[in-house]
């Protein structure tokens, strides 16, 4: 994993490029929707759920 900080924007337009919702991600991390959200609005730093979510868009196309 990079040191680079992974912005919430580059996640939140990553979600929306493969129709992935924050309850989605919520599910498959085993995360609360609440905490995903503060996470994607940026009041959590969470790096390591940051990657996770990264890595999550990375390798699925959402449940439509």
């Amino acid at each position: 994993m990079s040191n680079r900080k992974i912005g919430v924007r580059d996640l939140r337009a990553g979600m929306a490029r493969k129709g992935i919702s924050q309850k989605e991600v919520a599910a498959a991390l085993g995360l609360s929707s609440d905490y995903v959200c503060k996470i994607l609005n940026d009041k959590r730093v969470a790096r390591e759920r940051r990657a996770q979510i990264q890595e999550y868009i990375k390798t699925h196309g959402g449940m439509r």
